[in-house]
């Protein structure tokens, strides 16, 4: 039985057994565990009542983050900001406009079918108070260390994240291909 399989039932324990954190790390399926990792903090993020209180989601909230405060930005640098499709951003901006968060106008620019977007002076009082409450949560837990230990996790994801990137990008046809796609995970 391996250490992350859960005991059956009839053994007497109903809770999965944590896994050996210095048993070695099998390279294989660090992708797959990095992933679930990263899953599991995105769902327990999203369950923080700042999300509910604000009225807005995990990716609403991601994607008013990306725009900030600014005026016309594109559609594309939003999406390439945020690391999802047009298609999703286009979702999640619809759901946005209609809680008055954000307006869409057409670019002024040579291309009229171009799409900007713009935030409300209601997203920064979201973006305030979510980040306010998300602040007081780190308080409770002893600020210091877990602000360092949040904000290297954050910079390794990043790092994986971009590694993710340029490998699939490599590996589509039709794509130019990185030089390295596997190139050092410790650059920035």
């Amino acid at each position: 039985m391996s250490s992350q399989e859960p005991v059956a039932p009839s053994e007497g324990a109903a809770k999965p057994r944590r896994r050996d954190r210095t048993a070695p790390v099998d390279p294989k399926n660090a992708l797959e565990d990095a992933l679930l990792s990263a899953h599991r903090i995105a769902v327990a993020i999203g369950e923080i009542n700042a999300f509910r209180d604000a009225n807005v989601s995990l990716a609403e909230w991601g994607i008013l983050r990306t725009i900030g405060a600014r005026k016309d930005v594109s559609l594309k640098e939003v999406s390439v900001a945020a690391g999802v499709s047009r298609q999703r951003v286009r979702k999640v901006l619809s759901d946005l406009q209609a809680k008055d968060l954000v307006t869409m106008g057409k670019s002024e620019g040579t291309d009229k079918r171009m799409r900007t977007i713009s935030a409300t002076p209601a997203t920064a009082r979201v973006l305030a108070s979510v980040s306010q409450q998300m602040h007081g949560l780190l308080s409770q837990t002893g600020q210091g260390q877990q602000s360092r230990r949040l904000a290297g996790a954050a910079r390794s994801l990043n790092r994986l994240a971009k590694h993710v990137r340029r490998s699939l990008a490599a590996g589509r046809p039709g794509r130019k291909k990185k030089a390295d796609a596997a190139s050092d995970l410790d650059e920035d």
